[in-house]
C-alpha cells in the first residue's frame, strides 16, 4: 500500500535523480551540500558528505507517473521538488512555500492544494501501474 510517507519518499528520490541528470542505470548516489560532522574523534569542524541513494527504476517510474498529470500539477511538483519553473525557469538559493506560490502567480493555500492533489495524483497514478 502506497501511502503520504511513501509517495514524500519517491518524490523526494525522483528529485534528487532528475537533479543528477535522470540516469536510468540501476541505483545511484547523490552527494549533497549538506553534511554531517564525522563522529566524535574526528577533526573539529571536519564535514563528511552527505551520501543519499537513489533508486533509479523507482525514481523513473515516478517519473512516468508525473508525466500522466495536468501540466498545472507537474509544474507545481517539479517547482517544489526540483525548483524547475513552468518556462524552464529555476528557483535560486533556498525557497518555500509563499517563493513558489509567487513564482506561480498563486496563493499559499493554492499552492498547498495542488501540492496535496499532485502527490494524490502521482499516488493514483502508481496504484493504477501496479494493477494494471
Amino acid at each position: 500500500m502506497i501511502d503520504d510517507e511513501e509517495i514524500e519518499r519517491r518524490l523526494r528520490n525522483w528529485a534528487r535523480w532528475k537533479l543528477s541528470g535522470g540516469d536510468w542505470r540501476g541505483a545511484g548516489v547523490r552527494s549533497g551540500s549538506g553534511a554531517f560532522p564525522w563522529s566524535s574523534g574526528q577533526r573539529s569542524g571536519y564535514y563528511k558528505p552527505v551520501v543519499v541513494p537513489i533508486l533509479a527504476a523507482e525514481a523513473g517510474e515516478t517519473d512516468r507517473a508525473i508525466a500522466t498529470l495536468s501540466l498545472e500539477l507537474q509544474g507545481v511538483l517539479r517547482g517544489w521538488y526540483i525548483g524547475l519553473l513552468p518556462g524552464g525557469g529555476r528557483m535560486s538559493g533556498v525557497w518555500g512555500q509563499a517563493d513558489l506560490a509567487r513564482e506561480l502567480e498563486c496563493s499559499r493555500s493554492t499552492l498547498q492544494r495542488r501540492l496535496a492533489d499532485g502527490r494524490q495524483a502521482v499516488m493514483n497514478a502508481l496504484i493504477l501501474r501496479r494493477v494494471a
